[in-house]
């Protein structure tokens, strides 16, 4: 497809697939392909790949989803070479009306590309807190005020002029309560414009090998006429000479992030990934 922002941004989504998935043996993911199955194609390959070349895989269960039953005819076609693997099932479905999937895999990675409103946040399908679990959502930031849009959003929206930061606050709230328990973080969010239409790709996980990787992104968001802005600080691994538990012990004695990052030579974002890999595991 001849939409050059939106295939580098899928670069980027199938380089968080292989992070999350590399270390894993059984692995479930959902994605809603409509016309472009570039996305499930290098979940295919990355398998392949694994099983000749590398650490083999073994179980993948690979959910696809469309709601439109023209769409889904259509695609048919395309859909059978994944289908015909036995790892891939192709459903003429409604995502929010899909009960739940036993999904009962070491890693659980979704990309939710709606590229509509922000109207979908449901995780429900997959109660496994145990699971690695990754997940990506794409929504359009061109939308007006809507009922279908939940009313949170739309008074931050109001608030702050910025649709960007009210769906990122309404995010946090809903992980922070309905799924507190699976301790998600929001990884990184990425701004970009896509076909004329301004977009946003958020990340969620409770995969701290998600967290901390340099996925090499320095541009947050896409202009024809935009300057290439500086990049932003970017979560690297501690340098092998710190002592990791002894930084832990600091943070958890309730030094502040000014202290260890001064007493161990840290960057702001590094610190963050210290307290997210304790909140993930319920100390923090």
């Amino acid at each position: 497809m001849n939409y050059p922002v939106k295939n580098a941004l899928r670069q980027l989504v199938c380089k968080v697939y292989e992070t999350a998935t590399k270390d894993k043996q059984t692995i479930t993911t959902v994605s809603l392909p409509g016309d472009s199955w570039e996305f499930e194609h290098f979940v295919n390959d990355n398998f392949n790949f694994r099983k000749w070349f590398g650490n083999p895989i073994k179980q993948l269960k690979a959910y696809c989803f469309e709601r439109n039953t023209l769409c889904y005819q259509t695609e048919l076609n395309y859909a059978k070479p994944l289908t015909d693997t036995g790892n891939f099932e192709y459903l003429n479905e409604e995502i929010n009306e899909t009960p739940m999937l036993r999904a009962s895999s070491e890693s659980v990675f979704s990309w939710f590309d709606f590229c509509g409103n922000p109207t979908f946040f449901n995780l429900d399908y997959c109660r496994n807190p145990e699971a690695r679990q990754t997940h990506l959502f794409t929504f359009n930031l061109a939308w007006r005020y809507s009922d279908n849009i939940p009313t949170d959003i739309l008074i931050d929206s109001k608030q702050y002029e910025n649709k960007e930061e009210a769906i990122l606050n309404y995010f946090q709230k809903v992980i922070d309560s309905k799924y507190k328990e699976y301790r998600y973080v929001i990884a990184f969010s990425i701004t970009y414009v896509s076909n004329h239409t301004p977009m946003i790709l958020i990340c969620i996980t409770n995969d701290v090998g998600v967290v901390i990787e340099d996925y090499g992104i320095c541009k947050t968001s896409y202009k024809k006429t935009e300057k290439l802005p500086p990049p932003p600080e970017l979560i690297q691994v501690p340098a092998q000479d710190i002592n990791k538990q002894e930084v832990y012990a600091d943070l958890l004695s309730g030094k502040s992030d000014e202290e260890v990052m001064n007493k161990y030579s840290l960057k702001k974002m590094q610190v963050a990934a210290f307290k997210a890999w304790l909140t993930m595991r319920g100390e923090w």
